[in-house]
Parts: C-alpha cells; structure tokens; sequence
C-alpha cells in the first residue's frame, strides 16, 4: 500500500508540474507584447519650404514604445534645424520599446495613419525600429503678414516702407501713379531721374530725393514664393508729399475784348453762349482741373489709417487680425497656429479615439482622430488569456495538493 501511495504522490506531483510549466507556455514575453503597428504623427505633415522644422514635430502615438529622435535630413544627407528649402527630405524617427515590450518581426510604421512610402529597420533584438520617408518640400504662395505703411514726406526728403511675410522667397517693390500706371522700383528712374532708392528685392526699400510730383503716388510689394510661381500683393499705401512752395493751379483763361469790326460774343444766357461756354469748358478741363474750394491743397492724398480688430480671425492653418473698417479686406499679424494637443477619448476595441488641440495664440480649437491601436489591444487580450490559465493551473494545483492530503490520509489509516 505504501508503494502505491508513494506512486500515486509521484504522478500527482509530475502532473501538477507539466501543468504549470503548460499554462506558462502561450504566453512567453514575446508574443504577449509584440507590436506589430508602430503609429507616429507629424503636427503639420508635409514640410513646406520656408516653415520652421521644429514647427513640424514628431511624436509617437501609440502603446508600448516612445519617441527617441525625429530627424530631418536634406538630400546630401546633412540634418535639418532651420527652416525646409526646396527640394527633398528624408524624416527618420527613432522608436524604442516600453520594458515588457518587443517590435515584431514584420512590424509596418505609420505616419500621421499612412504607411506609403515607409521603410522600416528593426534592431535584432526587437527594442527599436528605425521609420524613414523621404518628402518634397511644397512651395505655398507667399502670406503678407506687415504690410506697408503710409508716409509723409518733406519735396526732396527721404522715407522707407516695409514688409514682411511667411514663405516668401523674394520682394518686388511697385509703385503706381494717380492715373493708374504701376512703375517697378527698378525703373523709377525713367519718370523721375534724380530719385535714388535702396533696398529693391528686400523686405524694406528706401526712397531718396523725392520731388513733389510723386505726391499721391502709391506703393506695395509684391512677394514671390521660392519657385517663382506664385505671389502676392500687400495691400498698397500712399506716399504724400509736401512742399513750402507748391504749384498754384493755372488760372482759368480770360477772353480779351472785341475789336472794332469784329463779331460781338453772345450774350450771356443765349443759346450760342451756352454752347460755346460748354465747348470751352471741355477744351481746357484736361489743363485746368476740377475747381478747387479756397484754401484747399488740390494735391492732397487722403491717408489710409486701418483699424484692426483686437479680436484674432483664423482658418485652419493660420490666425491674423482684420482691419474693422468697411470694405476693407487687409489683415495684420497674420501666423500659423501654436496648437498644444490633449487627449480626450483613448481608443479602444470598439472605436477610434480622439484628440482636442487648442491654439495657443488665437484660442483656435480642432479635433482630430485617434487610430484604435490593435496591438494594445491585441496585448491585453494576451494579459486576460495568462490569467486565466494561470487561473485554472492554481485550481488545478489546489485540487491536486487536496487528492493527495486525501491520499495519505487513507494510507495512513491502514497502517
């Protein structure tokens, strides 16, 4: 009875052991915490030529790994920290396994939820995984964001006008008489040969010897973007000129009295008089101009003073404030969108969740999608199953430590 006893405790105790070593076994480090779908996001996506890098950042968005390094490279293979110039990138992010975590063998990346154009490196030992896409940096037309101011201006001085812009790649400045006619700053010369000016091509020009004639001229400039292909004007502004000794308007001509034997002019409110009177009036409006009231300077420019909202206006991308006054469409401090992102809703197995991001600058709200992150939940089911097994391992072992108690009980009595 005793070897049958010490049997029988024998093949309990081995088969408690091949059970425990079982529940172990579906569930080895590695493919409880695989991760097959590495998903990053690039705050602004494509890179635009002219826009900060560091406005663009990089983050990892989904379980088990973190972000290390975001790298831009340009086509020699050199990092980026400035700002993106024409031509193609290279965006290498650097991820790193959580502790408990692993990358699987055939993991894809992700970027901003697009795996096209993606390659992957995975480390041998699954800790990281190297993501590289290679961009064309987009040339957006220019964004006027100063736009030039009015002057005035003493007949042989001096005065300057300035402008700033998002992307631009080059300024032209134009000027435009009173009837209409736009001049280059460049040909300035060919209507007044004694101004000189500076600063043609750059965001501020300077103007020098100014004659009164340029009263009432106005000026803007134009902003190219890199490639040359698109542009945008500022808005225009006036250039008022003033002089110690302007011009006098001609005096209106007088008639000369008849001499003998010459016909008498109508009298004043025939017909004929009316009709020559009309007739004169057309003759010489070109030279004289429109009456004037006394006192009033007939060259002189009304300024254009704009008043721009303290409330900030936004789109999408940008935030400016925009000038109160009716009809007028100018904008001020025109920029891109400071956005700070929180996370509203985690995804889970049964829907996608979501993200809010607040601008910091204009209150600018947007929402945008979490993708549901099938690995997290592929590993938390991997979590649950270990439970359970080792669940019904404890109760199998339990069950068996009570046969056997009850085994050497029964031995015991027939002793």
């Amino acid at each position: 009875m005793r070897i049958r006893s010490k049997r029988a405790l024998t093949l309990l105790l081995t088969l408690c052991v091949c059970l425990s070593l079982l529940s172990l076994a579906p569930v080895n480090a590695h493919a409880a915490t695989e991760i097959k779908n590495a998903t990053t996001t690039l705050e602004y996506g494509d890179p635009v030529v002219m826009m900060e890098v560091s406005q663009n950042a990089s983050r990892a968005s989904g379980t088990g790994y973190h972000l290390v390094s975001a790298t831009w490279l340009d086509s020699a293979g050199k990092a980026e920290t400035g700002t993106y110039k024409k031509g193609s990138y290279t965006l290498v992010i650097r991820l790193e396994a959580d502790k408990g975590y692993v990358f699987a063998a055939d993991a894809k990346g992700y970027i901003n939820n697009s795996n096209a154009g993606i390659t992957t490196e995975r480390s041998e030992d699954g800790s990281q995984l190297t993501l590289s896409r290679t961009y064309n940096a987009t040339v957006w037309a220019p964004i006027p964001v100063k736009h030039p101011g009015p002057e005035t201006v003493k007949e042989g001085g001096w005065c300057s006008f300035v402008v700033s812009g998002m992307y631009v790649g080059s300024y032209e400045w134009i000027l435009e008489s009173p009837d209409g006619k736009t001049v280059p700053a460049s040909k300035l010369t060919d209507y007044f040969p004694n101004v000189t000016q500076e600063g043609d091509g750059t965001s501020k020009i300077k103007l020098y010897n100014i004659p009164y004639e340029m009263n009432g001229w106005k000026i803007y400039c134009t902003e190219w973007s890199v490639d040359k292909l698109n542009f945008t004007n500022t808005n225009s502004t006036t250039l008022t000129v003033t002089s110690d000794n302007p011009p006098s308007p001609t005096p209106a001509p007088t008639e000369a009295p008849a001499e003998p034997g010459t016909e008498a002019a109508p009298a004043e409110g025939t017909e004929a008089a009316t009709a020559e009177g009309t007739a004169a009036a057309a003759g010489t409006e070109a030279d004289a101009g429109a009456e004037t009231a006394p006192g009033e300077d007939p060259t002189a420019v009304e300024e254009v003073v704009h008043h721009f909202s303290e409330t900030w206006s936004y789109d999408g991308q940008t935030h400016w404030h925009a000038c109160e006054d009716e009809g007028c469409d100018a904008i001020d401090g025109q920029a891109l969108h400071a956005m700070v992102w929180t996370v509203t809703r985690e995804a889970d197995r049964d829907a996608p969740g979501e993200e809010e991001g607040v601008c910091t600058v204009c209150g600018y709200r947007a929402v945008r999608e979490l993708p549901v992150d099938e690995e997290a939940i592929a590993q938390s089911d991997a979590r649950i199953f270990r439970f359970i097994l080792i669940g019904l391992a404890a109760l199998l072992l339990l069950s068996i430590i009570i046969l056997i108690v009850q085994a050497v009980r029964r031995a015991n009595r027939y002793r």
